[in-house]
């Protein structure tokens, strides 16, 4: 009996690991792919955090944070926003890196979507980023 508990825990314990590994490295932002509408990493700040946060097209949505891996539904108007921000001209002539300005806490973001576009900003962004940015937040932080 001793002897399937243990292996029980072993397998739960390689289970637990093996999910763990799906979390992004810090830094890394997902791959975007067909489903996929946005991909929104977060890092820095005062607390030295990292949250990446993955919008599908249909609006599940998967939030990876220091801590935990959780999956939900993005609220209807933030995704309504998300994809009038991302199809607009504004957002397809934004350049691919920004920086400089006021930094928000030191806190840089990046962004990708499935049409390829990467954006890497640490400050002095135009406003249809900082929309963009404030749009993937109140996902990242709307609940599950």
């Amino acid at each position: 009996m001793r002897m399937r508990t243990w292996r029980s825990a072993l397998v739960l314990i390689a289970l637990v690991f093996s999910a763990c590994s799906e979390a992004p490295k810090l830094g890394e932002v997902p791959a975007c792919g067909s489903s996929c509408l946005v991909s929104f990493a977060r890092t820095g700040g005062f607390a030295s955090g990292f949250d990446t946060l993955v919008v599908n097209t249909d609006g599940s949505v998967t939030r990876f944070t220091q801590r935990t891996v959780t999956h939900g539904t993005a609220p209807p108007d933030a995704m309504s926003q998300l994809r009038m921000l991302l199809a607009s001209d504004d957002f397809r002539k934004l350049e691919a890196s920004y920086s400089g300005g006021s930094v928000r806490d030191g806190v840089a973001y990046t962004i990708q979507t499935s049409a390829g576009k990467r954006i890497v900003a640490s400050g002095g962004y135009p406003e249809v980023l900082k929309q963009v940015i404030s749009a993937c937040e109140a996902v990242l932080f709307s609940r599950p």
